[in-house]
Order: C-alpha cells, then sequence, then structure tokens
C-alpha cells in the first residue's frame, strides 16, 4: 500500500506525514474518480469497505470474485460481492478468513488496483480493468 500501509496504521508517522499522506492520496483519487466508469465511483464513493470483513475469495476465468461482510450494527449489514475482471493470474495463498479490512486504497496506472490491510497488517492487492458489484 502506498499511502494506508503499517506505519500510517500503526503511528509510526510524524503528525505532518500522516497527513500529507491523506491529503496526498485525497488528491490522487480524485484524479483517478475523474475518468472512472459509474462502478469504480459507486465503490469509492458509496460504499465503506473499513471494517468490513473478507468472508471468501473465488478465484476463475480472468475474474476473481470477493464475498464481503459490510455494515455495522448501527446501520445494519449486508453482504458485497465484488468480481474484479482481470487479465492476471491471481493467487491468495495463506489468507485467515474472515480477513477484516482496516484500510484500503485505489490506485490506477493503466489498471485499477484496490489494496486491502488487515488488522494483522496482511495485504491484499488486486489489478483489474472493471468490476461488477452485487449488493444483498
Amino acid at each position: 500500500m502506498k499511502f494506508f500501509d503499517d506505519k500510517f496504521l500503526s503511528g509510526e508517522l510524524s503528525e505532518d506525514e500522516f497527513n500529507d499522506r491523506i491529503q496526498r492520496y485525497n488528491n490522487q483519487i480524485q484524479l483517478i474518480l475523474k475518468e472512472a466508469n459509474y462502478k469504480i465511483k459507486l465503490l469509492m464513493e458509496t460504499i465503506s469497505l473499513h471494517d468490513a470483513k473478507i468472508l471468501e475469495i473465488k478465484s476463475y476465468d480472468k475474474k476473481v470474485e470477493f464475498q464481503i461482510l459490510i455494515g455495522d450494527n448501527q446501520t445494519g449489514r449486508a453482504t458485497l460481492f465484488l468480481t474484479f475482471h482481470t487479465s492476471r493470474d491471481i493467487k491468495f495463498l495463506r489468507l485467515a478468513f474472515p480477513f477484516e479490512i482496516i484500510s484500503y486504497e485505489l490506485d490506477c496506472d493503466n489498471e485499477y488496483k484496490l489494496s486491502f490491510m488487515s488488522e494483522t497488517f496482511q495485504e491484499i492487492e488486486i489489478f483489474f480493468q472493471d468490476i461488477s458489484i452485487l449488493l444483498e
């Protein structure tokens, strides 16, 4: 992760560096969203993945499906299915489920990259060209 890594999350940064990373990420995400399709905008602007739990990951035919439990006790919970359309072979070895997301970030350089960080500082990166979203 470029911005919200283990140093950011564990409080190892100075206040200035902490605030600088937030500002740089906000600038980056605004640039990405200007060019993004409506599904990427929907994911990043209206769905919060903070404290969500990845329950399962399935990989098939250049697609990777994440089953994620989102929400909380106040707003209610829902199951989110994110299917990433990718040209890469993806392998998620030795992941412990549920994988609680404590931070995530979107990047784009010829293809999108969505990175997740767990409470144990385990990181998942998924590179993709498009995404399908289903909320149950």
